[in-house]
């Protein structure tokens, strides 16, 4: 188990003790979008919603069903972040078609002081992104949040641009933390045999 992927699960274990306690202390609604209950260890359980470039705020659970990549970018970076597109979609070229059309990507921005939707729109554009690709904004708080869970590093600069891992996560359709690719330069095998498999039996 690499460093991330074991970052990731402390995290979650965090997670979860928080929610437990929260749930104790008061009922909780459900949602449309949570006909079932989440399993425990669901990034999907992270309260904060975050905003499309349609100006339409998404909880995370609204991803639940479908196996998702999962990158944290923002839009304005020069170098690391567009690096990531393409190699996301390098990973999705493996795919057969069928099972391609699964997988929904998701982009969540850093940047909770640039973005907005004319960036968000102009980043689908300026890469080409389909639909299935989306690209977000929220506050500093649920941008933490993410990171936190993802096990994600990063630091706003005094030039406005952020030094940030550059980090691709494989979601299965309940949220949970399937595999993890940490570094550009790092070996793919095992990562594409796990979306692989998602994608196979979802």
């Amino acid at each position: 188990m690499n460093s991330s992927f074991a970052k990731s699960a402390l995290a979650l274990g965090a997670l979860v003790f928080m929610l437990g306690c929260a749930s104790a202390e008061k009922p909780t609604t459900t949602s449309v979008a949570t006909k079932a209950a989440l399993p425990a260890d669901s990034i999907f359980n992270l309260p904060g919603s975050w905003f499309n470039e349609r100006e339409e705020s998404v909880p995370l659970v609204a991803m639940r069903g479908q196996p998702s990549l999962v990158a944290m970018v923002y839009t304005q970076c020069a170098a690391a972040c567009p690096m990531m597109v393409q190699n996301i979609k390098q990973i999705l070229e493996t795919l057969p078609a069928s099972q391609r059309a699964k997988v929904r990507v998701s982009l969540f921005s850093f940047d909770h002081v640039g973005e907005n939707t004319a960036t968000l729109k102009k980043f689908r554009e300026k890469y080409k992104l389909t639909g299935a690709w989306v690209p977000y904004r929220a506050s500093a708080g649920t941008v933490a949040e993410l990171a936190g869970v993802l096990g994600v590093q990063y630091k706003r600069l005094e030039s406005g641009d952020y030094a940030h891992s550059n980090q691709i996560t494989l979601l299965d359709g309940e949220g949970r933390i399937t595999a993890v690719l940490d570094d550009f330069a790092a070996e793919r095998s095992d990562f594409l045999k796990k979306l692989n498999q998602v994608t196979a039996s979802n």
